[in-house]
C-alpha cells in the first residue's frame, strides 16, 4: 500500500543550466507557488559541463522568474564526488511530501530518453516523490489546461496523481482520465460481444477506483472530468493519440512497479510516449 500525502509540500528541483532544465524549472515555479510556503529549492550539481559565469547568468534569470512568481527560491550548489542521481537526492529532503523534478532529455548521443539516465535513477531511489519530465510544449510554461491522466487501476493511484494535481488547479479546466485494457490485436479482432462488454466493464471498474480516490483527495468542482476505456495492446498507443485528440498539455504517468522494478517491455513503452508524444510528460513516482 501506497502512502500518499495530499499535497508536495517542499518542491525541489534539478538544474544543470540546459535549455531544457530551464523548461522544467517552470513546472517546478508553477508547482511551489501552489504550496503552503511558496518556496523552491534549486539543486546544482556540478559535474564541469557549465561554466560558473554562464551558470550564475542562467541562475539570476530563474531567481528572477521565481520573484514575479511569488516564490521564493534557494540554489544548493553540490560538488558530484560520484553518481549524480545520488548527489541531488543527499541535496533534497526525504519523504512523499518532498518532490524533486528532472528532466528527461538524453545525453549527446544518447537516444534514450529514460532508460541509463539519472531520472530513471532518481525515479528508483524510493526516498521522495520524483517527477520526471520531458517538456515539448514549452509555450505552457508548465501551466498545463488540459491533463491526461493514464490510469491502471491500483490502490494509491488516485491519491499520487492528486497530489501534483492539486499543485496545477488554478490553471487546471480539463482533466481526462485514461483506462486501457491491454490484449492482443488478434484476440480483439475475434472477441465476441460478450467477451468485450465484460472487458469494458472490467476497465470501468478500474477508473472508477482511480476516480473515486482522486476525488477524495483533490477538489475538483470546476474541473471537467472525462473517463475513458479503451481495449488496445499496449497503454502507449492509446495515450498518445488522446492526449493528440484532447490537445493535452500534460500526460500525467504513474510510474509502475514493474517500470521501476527494470521491466524491458515497460521500459520501452515509456521510452515511446516520451519520443512519439503531443504534450509534456511527467512520469511519477511516490515511495511506498
Amino acid at each position: 500500500m501506497i502512502t500518499v500525502p495530499d499535497l508536495a509540500t517542499t518542491i525541489c528541483c534539478a538544474y544543470d543550466g540546459s535549455v531544457n532544465a530551464h523548461w522544467v524549472v517552470r513546472y517546478a515555479i508553477h508547482l511551489a507557488a501552489g504550496t503552503p510556503a511558496k518556496a523552491l529549492r534549486l539543486v546544482h550539481v556540478r559535474d564541469g559541463r557549465i561554466s560558473e559565469s554562464v551558470l550564475e547568468r542562467k541562475l539570476e534569470y530563474v531567481l528572477d522568474d521565481c520573484a514575479r512568481s511569488g516564490v521564493e527560491a534557494t540554489v544548493h550548489d553540490v560538488r558530484a564526488r560520484g553518481d549524480v542521481a545520488d548527489a541531488l537526492l543527499e541535496a533534497v529532503p526525504p519523504g512523499p511530501d518532498t518532490l524533486l523534478l528532472c528532466g528527461t532529455r538524453a545525453r549527446a548521443r544518447r537516444r534514450r530518453l529514460l532508460a541509463g539516465t539519472v531520472s530513471q535513477a532518481l525515479l528508483r531511489a524510493a526516498s521522495c516523490s520524483v517527477l520526471a519530465l520531458r517538456v515539448v510544449l514549452p509555450g505552457l510554461l508548465g501551466a498545463p489546461q488540459r491533463v491526461l491522466l493514464p490510469v491502471a487501476g491500483n490502490a494509491g493511484e488516485g491519491r499520487a496523481a492528486g497530489m501534483v494535481l492539486r499543485l496545477l488547479l488554478p490553471g487546471l479546466q480539463t482533466l481526462h482520465m485514461l483506462h486501457v485494457v491491454s490484449t492482443a490485436n488478434a484476440r480483439v479482432r475475434s472477441a465476441s460481444g460478450a467477451t468485450l462488454a465484460r472487458l469494458r466493464a472490467r476497465g470501468r471498474d478500474a477508473v472508477t477506483r482511480v476516480e473515486d480516490e482522486l476525488l477524495s483527495a483533490v477538489p475538483l468542482g470546476h474541473i471537467h472530468l472525462d473517463a475513458y476505456v479503451r481495449i488496445a495492446e499496449d497503454w502507449t498507443g492509446q495515450s498518445i493519440i488522446a492526449a493528440g485528440q484532447h490537445r493535452c498539455g500534460l500526460i500525467l504517468a504513474g510510474a509502475s512497479p514493474r517500470l521501476l522494478g527494470g521491466s524491458v517491455a515497460e521500459l520501452r513503452r515509456m521510452e515511446r510516449l516520451l519520443a512519439d508524444t503531443p504534450a509534456d510528460v511527467g512520469i511519477l513516482s511516490v515511495p511506498p
